[in-house]
């Protein structure tokens, strides 16, 4: 007890608590000395930022001011065009009235009469250059008025902050500011964007530099999940609006307008839910043909109210390629050519093939017919011109 009572050991202790509070005080003065040059910096960049936009906004007020005065000045030239056009149409009037003074002054003489029409004429024409010169520079001038505020005022208006989700042209445009400036302090300033989202635009400069816009950026083409419910309701849609028609009465009912006599036409959703399950049970695709699916099947064929918007163009197709098919054919018809001499009834006809009379004709699909033929000694015609001839009206 002696020992821990003697006064060198409590000294020590106590000098020991002092350099300890000391330095703890010490500490926190060079805290409180760092919070406050940081304090004082930060409102130092926030009264340069204010500065800056106190700046930018009298640029912009000094903008809109010159852009009044140009556009004062456009309306100052407009009235003074519109004041000689008054002029020139005032002194169009009087040369008329003097014209026709004139012509009435030399009423009986027709040389005259002629001589005084022509130079008037002449000089109404030459007045009418100038007022359509005038008139041109007039409307100049009013589209000038028209296009100065759309061109100049939009920059009076506050500029947003942009939001984080930026376009591929933004962020080439902040690579290519790094270039040139080299700090992203400086690109955040000026884009009025935080430094974290330039510095993460700018980890993949490369990449955006040599991006293309959202605009021009190539869409891969969709294909289809089910083609072949697609296909076979295609062909279903044909079927129904084909039986669909065929039992109407009279053809002027046909909704192919917006004006039609019906109502509803034969395709439901209940319908096309309906014919799209039994198509994909039937091929066996896993497919349960859900609302959305018939909503973008209806708008992707032109179904409204019940009726296909496709099929009158289906219906022609269907006609062409028919049509199509029968000029095949009678082109095919032509390919079959004679194997003997023309007739000798009608030697000098331009057409002898259509008068044949004693030969054979061959299809080519079928030579061996003309060689049986030519052994039974008696040959008679086998060519049908009447079927020619249509068919090549028909090919016309």
């Amino acid at each position: 007890m002696k020992f821990l009572n003697s006064s060198p050991l409590t000294d020590v202790c106590s000098a020991s608590h002092s350099k300890v509070d000391a330095l703890e005080h010490h500490a926190l003065l060079l805290i409180h000395q760092r919070r406050a040059r940081r304090q004082a910096h930060l409102e130092a960049i926030r009264a340069l930022r204010t500065k800056a936009k106190i700046v930018q906004t009298k640029f912009k007020a000094a903008e809109i001011h010159m852009a009044c005065e140009v556009q004062n000045k456009a309306i100052e030239s407009w009235f003074e065009s519109l004041q000689s056009l008054q002029d020139l149409l005032a002194e169009m009037r009087r040369s008329r009235e003097e014209m026709e003074k004139q012509e009435s002054s030399y009423k009986g003489n027709e040389y005259n009469i002629t001589d005084v029409s022509h130079n008037n004429h002449m000089r109404l024409a030459r007045m009418g250059k100038s007022i359509s010169s005038g008139v041109r520079a007039v409307f100049q001038l009013v589209l000038a008025k028209h296009l100065l505020p759309l061109i100049r005022l939009p920059l009076a208006a506050n500029i947003p902050k942009i939001p984080f989700p930026i376009s591929i042209a933004k962020q080439s445009a902040f690579a290519i500011f790094l270039i040139l400036l080299e700090k992203h302090e400086d690109i955040a300033w000026d884009y009025d964007v935080d430094c974290t989202t330039v510095s993460k635009i700018l980890k993949d400069k490369e990449r955006w530099l040599n991006a293309e816009d959202d605009a021009r950026q190539k869409r891969r083409p969709s294909v289809p999940k089910y083609p072949l419910v697609k296909e076979e309701m295609k062909k279903w849609l044909m079927e129904v609006s084909d039986e669909y028609y065929g039992s109407l009465p009279d053809q002027s009912v046909y909704p192919w307008g917006w004006r039609s006599a019906l109502s509803n036409g034969p395709f439901t959703d209940a319908s096309l839910k309906e014919k799209a399950l039994s198509i994909a049970r039937s091929h066996g695709i896993d497919f349960q043909a859900p609302k959305g699916w018939v909503q973008s099947f209806k708008n992707r064929h032109n179904i409204w109210g019940g009726f296909w918007g496709g099929y009158r163009l289906a219906m022609e197709q269907r006609q062409s390629t028919t049509s199509t098919q029968s000029i095949s054919q009678s082109h095919r018809a032509h390919e079959r050519v004679p194997v003997m001499e023309y007739s000798v009834t009608c030697p000098n006809t331009s057409f002898p093939w259509l008068q044949l009379s004693n030969e054979t004709a061959i299809d080519p699909a079928h030579p061996e017919d003309a060689e049986d033929e030519s052994d039974s000694g008696c040959r008679q015609s086998t060519f049908d011109v009447s079927y020619l001839r249509s068919s090549a009206f028909e090919s016309l």
